[in-house]
């Protein structure tokens, strides 16, 4: 009788993380960009990788968990999914068009100042699809975000990422939304009130 999988998602602290953990969330990167966004993920330029404290530790209001696959009998574990928020200035400008009760009552224009997070890299791979994880995930990071003090989510995605999706348009509140960050990889992006 083969051995039961279990997958557990947890916070992560990049501060404390190990060689493997590293390399673990690395591969995870680099097969989402290469079937995904069909380009090479460039872990020098990619500032959530190359410095990830500065996106997502507690003291930039940032937050990153983790998705970890166990063979039941096993100690070994293996990263498989992750997911990260931090804090993001949106331009004025892309508030135009969007009703009211998603705006955040206030619309910082500093980092300091900002109650705006950003959803990244919610990457599950296709070992731990298809069990509600990304759920739960996105779940989690509204509760964080929420404890943060964030006011809404923003996020960008690809349209053709059909499951992610269908979780943004399902979990309740993201709609879309103006490419606040100029970033040239997505082709959809979304907002949320927490």
């Amino acid at each position: 009788m083969a051995a039961e999988t279990h997958f557990e998602f947890r916070w992560f602290d990049h501060a404390t993380a190990t060689a493997a953990q590293t390399e673990q969330i690395l591969r995870i990167y680099e097969y989402t960009f290469a079937n995904d966004f069909d380009t090479v993920f460039n872990a020098s330029i990619d500032g959530d990788f190359a410095t990830p404290l500065q996106y997502f530790s507690p003291e930039v209001r940032g937050a990153y968990g983790v998705v970890v696959k166990r063979e039941e009998g096993s100690d070994v574990e293996e990263i498989v999914g992750t997911v990260g928020i931090r804090r993001v200035v949106v331009p004025e400008t892309c508030y135009a068009g969007i009703g009211a009760d998603q705006l955040p009552s206030t619309r910082a224009t500093s980092l300091e100042e900002a109650n705006v997070c950003e959803l990244k890299r919610m990457i599950l791979l296709p070992v731990a699809r298809g069990r509600a994880l990304s759920k739960i995930m996105l779940q989690e990071m509204f509760s964080r975000a929420r404890e943060l003090g964030y006011e809404s989510m923003v996020l960008g995605t690809k349209k053709r990422l059909h499951a992610a999706n269908y979780i943004y348009e399902t979990s309740g509140g993201f709609i879309d939304f103006s490419n606040f960050n100029n970033s040239p990889r997505p082709d959809r992006f979304m907002i949320r009130k927490l």
